[in-house]
């Protein structure tokens, strides 16, 4: 165990993690959930007889023209969008990369909980819903869901950052942290089952893939909830009823109802 917690250590492992993580998502999403699942029947390009006319080949240079396109397997052209959606893909790569870092490190140092490991394992797909979703607004020049997705992503984001701050031994979990944390997931149940969970998840008014995506934010929002409870009152051996003073439910109260109220004004 030794061992193994030295090679965890290694920057060599820690770069090796980081980059298979990322090298997975992507294949899974689209090699196997779209391709294989999705949309099995979408047939394949004929490689000596497509075009594009849509494509710029600005970054081609001289070797082609909008009037010679041949088959390429990505296509970009040079535009504000495309450095926007460069620019997130960039800060998600590298904020992943840090993050694995950071729990390899506390892992070698025996400082890891694993419960909070856990929570940021549930993190990765809405966290990565929210890159690809970018990404599809900025490709599309669709930006009617952009404001809506803006919200979630901005108290996803607290939300894992106080979980990251939690998953060290050394540190205490505070009943900030725990307020936090219940009450961005809290609204994000209750705008979601407002806006989709309720239509899609118990009326089954809603696809497949509607059905399953709404149960990927649903389930790590429960968790977000239970988990950082039992984590806060074991720690601090309270009771079940003594978990929050009197002042710190208040608190609870009143944040999870202005995040509320400023969500249903965003999404209107």
């Amino acid at each position: 165990m030794e061992r193994f917690k030295m090679l965890c250590g290694s920057i060599y492992t820690q770069c090796l993690v980081g980059f298979c993580l990322l090298v997975i998502l992507p294949y899974f999403h689209i090699g196997i959930l779209y391709s294989k699942i999705w949309v099995p029947d979408k047939k394949p390009v004929s490689h000596n007889d497509c075009t594009c006319s849509c494509w710029d080949t600005i970054f081609k240079g001289s070797y082609e023209s909008q009037t010679r396109v041949g088959y390429k397997h990505m296509y970009f052209n040079a535009t504000k969008q495309t450095f926007v959606m460069w620019t997130i893909t960039m800060a998600t790569v590298l904020a992943f990369y840090e993050l694995v870092k950071h729990l390899l490190r506390l892992y070698v140092e025996g400082n890891l909980r694993y419960t909070m490991l856990f929570l940021l394992v549930l993190d990765i797909h809405p966290h990565y819903y929210s890159w690809w979703g970018y990404l599809n607004y900025f490709n599309d020049d669709f930006y009617t869901q952009f404001v809506h997705q803006l919200f979630f992503t901005v108290t996803e984001l607290v939300s894992s950052v106080i979980v990251v701050r939690m998953c060290s031994k050394e540190d205490c979990i505070t009943s900030h942290q725990l307020i936090g944390v219940l009450s961005i997931n809290i609204v994000h149940i209750l705008i979601g089952g407002l806006d989709q969970f309720f239509k899609q998840l118990l009326l089954m008014d809603g696809k497949t893939f509607q059905r399953m995506r709404n149960l990927g934010f649903i389930i790590p929002d429960l968790f977000h909830i239970v988990i950082p409870i039992v984590a806060y009152k074991t720690s601090r051996g309270l009771a079940c009823s003594k978990i929050l003073t009197k002042k710190e439910f208040i608190c609870l109260t009143c944040l999870t109802i202005g995040l509320f109220l400023l969500g249903k004004s965003i999404l209107k």
